[in-house]
């Protein structure tokens, strides 16, 4: 696991070393960081079509907003 962490790091710094010729380590580190924190992981993938794929009936949809409205209520 830790060895394909590496294999990943080492192949997004080369693309990006290659793409825009940037030679500084730290910074190649940096967005390669930045670019891996931003992607969404499998299983946030696999919680989106979960999502996707409940329906909410329309009655509960109007309580569900009258609750959303009394709790920003207290919030703000």
């Amino acid at each position: 696991m830790i060895r394909q962490a590496e294999l990943k790091i080492q192949s997004s710094i080369d693309s990006f070393q290659d793409k825009y010729g940037v030679r500084d380590n730290q910074d190649l580190l940096a967005m390669t960081l930045l670019q891996m924190a931003t992607k969404p992981t499998a299983s946030e993938k696999v919680v989106e079509k979960v999502i996707e794929t409940i329906e909410v009936p329309a009655d509960v949809t109007a309580d569900l907003e009258k609750l959303n409205q009394l709790a920003e209520s207290f919030i703000l």
